[in-house]
């Protein structure tokens, strides 16, 4: 049975009834959105980075090209003009790579790396040897300048030796000088192996332990995440009965009047106030907190501005802050017994 009277609100619980007081509503405020948008952003990020390199190794291939070498990886592409190209080489046994910035996984190793006794280089390769250095010229007009670039072709050392000998035959407009063909039959200059060469196979990124348990991790919590913003701030109100002070809040905390050794309520600014664990969002404050003099608090509030309520209990300090601040006090003094 629900009676009215005034701004609180009477509810009978079993034989004994209490007295429901809600907080004030929370402000409309930017932030909030922003912070939650940001929070899915965030924890959907691994599930865009395993669809982001799965493509990219799936699509890694080289293609020699009357212009250049591409490389292209679904996403983007890498264009290196045979008049950028300062050097070739392949490397069975590559020195040691340390990550610097990108991927790092068994089958894919995508971005910038410093290569032992060398230097920065950029790194697109699909399995750890053998390799194919390719450095562009400090003046180079369209690639980057004076980096060298990592690769894992398909029978790299073939596909060395056809680099190098498409730069040497390249003309003076930068056309080499051989012409594009399968096997010796393709006639004078025919390249002996396709123009268009796969990375080497190596383990799939998708079926990645690392990427897989990133995901089992990650793309729950924006779900929970959102559930506990949503349902604590909707669902929190105080209420006052025979028992004690309940705070309800993703359940029911009972702080029994045997527990709670002081009430008061708090009309002066309080000091700055620090979250150690929960939520502290605009119009949401959940979970515990510091405040300078006052210690360690349990804070259950939609606003740390007074006038607040202050309860002292044997597990604690806790601060809430119902709309109707008089009218929680005097329900306090009705219900809470007299004496020791």
């Amino acid at each position: 049975m629900l009676l009215m009277s005034g701004a609180e609100t009477r509810t009978r619980r079993g034989s004994e009834e209490e007295i429901v007081f809600m907080p004030p509503a929370a402000p409309k405020s930017p932030w909030v959105t922003i912070f939650l948008a940001f929070v899915v952003v965030a924890s959907l990020l691994p599930l865009g980075l395993y669809v982001y390199y799965g493509t990219v190794q799936r699509s890694l291939e080289l293609a020699v090209e009357r212009e250049g070498l591409s490389v292209r990886f679904g996403v983007g592409r890498i264009d290196i003009p045979w008049e950028d190209m300062a050097g070739v080489a392949y490397v069975e046994q590559p020195a040691r790579m340390g990550r610097v910035a990108g991927a790092g996984l068994p089958g894919l190793q995508m971005g910038w790396y410093r290569l032992e006794g060398y230097g920065r280089v950029y790194r697109l390769t699909t399995a750890a040897r053998p390799v194919v250095y390719v450095d562009t010229r400090p003046d180079a007009g369209s690639a980057r300048p004076g980096t060298r670039y990592v690769f894992s072709p398909q029978d790299a050392e073939r596909f060395a030796a056809l680099l190098q000998a498409m730069r040497a035959g390249a003309g003076a407009e930068g056309a080499p000088g051989a012409t594009f063909g399968r096997g010796g039959g393709g006639g004078r200059g025919a390249v002996p192996i396709a123009a268009v060469v796969r990375s080497a196979p190596g383990p799939s990124v998708m079926v990645d332990p690392l990427m897989i348990i990133s995901l089992l991790v990650t793309a729950p919590l924006v779900f929970i995440i959102l559930y506990f913003a949503r349902k604590g701030a909707r669902g929190l109100r105080y209420a006052v009965g025979p028992q004690g002070v309940v705070v309800y809040h993703l359940g029911r905390k009972v702080y029994r009047w045997d527990a709670v050794r002081d009430v008061r309520r708090v009309d002066e600014p309080l000091p700055r106030v620090w979250r150690l664990m929960g939520a502290a969002l605009p119009g949401y404050y959940a979970g515990d907190f510091t405040a300078g003099p006052l210690g360690s608090l349990k804070v259950y509030a939609t606003r740390l501005k007074p006038p607040l309520v202050l309860m002292e209990t044997r597990l604690g300090k806790v601060l809430i802050s119902p709309e109707d601040v008089d009218g929680f006090m005097a329900a306090v003094a009705e219900h809470r017994p007299s004496g020791p």
